[in-house]
């Protein structure tokens, strides 16, 4: 850690030390300026310090606050999977089905796997929005499918997306919808 700025090392020294992790991680910006660490490079250095207890919520302040690191998360969402709060999903019990399945979309441009894409909602209507969103890109869609309560390795509703976070586990995925490049609008 000999490349910390003294910046760096007084947020570690204030916040860090004293086990305040979301103070830390949240003094640091989403994206680096080139003179010390950013959000997503504090969470990867002290990751293992932070407590089993805090890990999740951790894990998940920096997933929805750092744009665009979603494909380097893998490692932490595995490890969070089992640390999950037991009352994770209250928020959408109604979207759980009696077999413990609950029906999840995506949407944007159409990709070769969708099984791989981490974030879903239990929104349609948001799903279509992200199509929507993403349709100056080409085509878009909207996919359904389904997971096991169990494999949901995250629920937040921090950005009003209703996002389940899952990691290779969404089964019987679809095409529900397709939006056209050329009959895209900006969505409102």
């Amino acid at each position: 850690m000999n490349m910390l700025s003294q910046r760096d090392l007084d947020i570690i020294h204030k916040f860090a030390d004293a086990g305040q992790w979301e103070s830390f991680l949240l003094a640091f910006g989403n994206h680096s300026n080139g003179e010390g660490l950013d959000r997503w490079g504090a969470f990867e250095i002290f990751f293992d310090k932070i407590p089993d207890d805090k890990k999740h919520e951790m894990t998940m302040l920096v997933y929805t606050s750092c744009e665009g690191i979603g494909q380097y998360m893998n490692k932490y969402l595995q490890a969070i999977k089992k640390l999950r709060p037991a009352d994770l999903l209250e928020p959408i019990r109604e979207h759980i089905d009696e077999k413990g399945f609950l029906t999840i979309y995506r949407g944007g441009v159409e990709v070769a796997n969708p099984t791989l894409q981490k974030s879903w909602t239990v929104s349609k209507d948001i799903a279509e929005w992200f199509a929507k969103r993403y349709g100056f890109m080409g085509d878009s869609i909207v996919y359904r499918g389904i997971i096991k309560e169990s494999n949901v390795i995250a629920y937040t509703n921090d950005r009003q997306e209703q996002e389940i976070i899952q990691y290779r586990n969404v089964k019987n995925v679809e095409i529900v919808e397709r939006f056209y490049k050329a009959d895209w609008k900006t969505p409102e």
